[in-house]
């Protein structure tokens, strides 16, 4: 016997659910992803590296705050990589994100010329069998740097400054957060710049879903 169909019917005022706080157990994934970004004043294009050195085929999807640009998807295989590029808007901005499985996160705004232009170069990497990150970062624009490194986590935030041309490591533990990383870089004199690079490093073991997202961590 066939029930009526029943029509749902919409609630006067719409409100969108909370987020169920909390943490529950996560397997171990195949991925290790990495997306770097670097601005190429000389034609004003901005260029991204995506990275896959995991075990397990990936997709990335840049979305631009540009209305002139459309959402593009990659699809990189382990052990491969490739770059695209995006020409800044007219006044010569970029502001790019980049979404990946496990909650892999890449922004970058900024822009590509002008007076006090900054062009940082930011690479992660996993060392001690995944249980610490390494921010790699590079001044690559002419003047000198000062970065200021936000830790979402620890909420704790960490300053260098960098010469034209110089190379820095940073290095912060992911025991406490079961791989779980949220670095932000700011600079001094640069209100228009900001890289945002979050995600979950895998070491092989299960784990948990991510505490910042759970509501446990800030």
């Amino acid at each position: 016997m066939r029930h009526p169909d029943e029509v749902p019917v919409p609630p006067a005022h719409g409100t969108l659910p909370g987020q169920e706080t909390g943490v529950k157990a996560a397997r171990a994934l195949p991925y290790a992803l990495e997306a770097r970004g670097l601005v190429q004043p000389a034609d004003g294009t901005f260029w991204i590296k995506f990275e896959n050195t995991g075990k397990a085929t990936a997709v990335f999807q840049v979305r631009s705050a540009n209305s002139a640009d459309l959402p593009r998807n990659y699809t990189v295989e382990p052990h491969a990589s490739l770059t695209d590029s995006w020409h800044a808007a007219a006044d010569g901005s970029y502001d790019l994100s980049s979404y990946a499985p496990n909650g892999f996160f890449r922004e970058f705004k900024g822009r590509v010329a002008g007076a006090r232009t900054s062009n940082l170069e930011a690479q992660t990497a996993s060392e001690d069998k995944g249980d610490e990150i390494a921010l790699t970062i590079t001044n690559r624009g002419a003047d000198v740097a000062g970065v200021r490194i936000f830790d979402r986590y620890a909420g704790h935030t960490t300053k260098l400054v960098l010469e034209s041309g110089e190379t820095d490591v940073r290095h912060w533990s992911l025991d406490r957060t079961s791989g779980w990383y949220d670095l932000s870089l700011t600079m001094t004199g640069d209100a228009r710049f900001e890289y945002h690079l979050a995600g979950h490093v895998e070491n092989g073991e299960d784990c948990i879903s991510d505490p910042l997202m759970g509501g446990l961590v800030g």
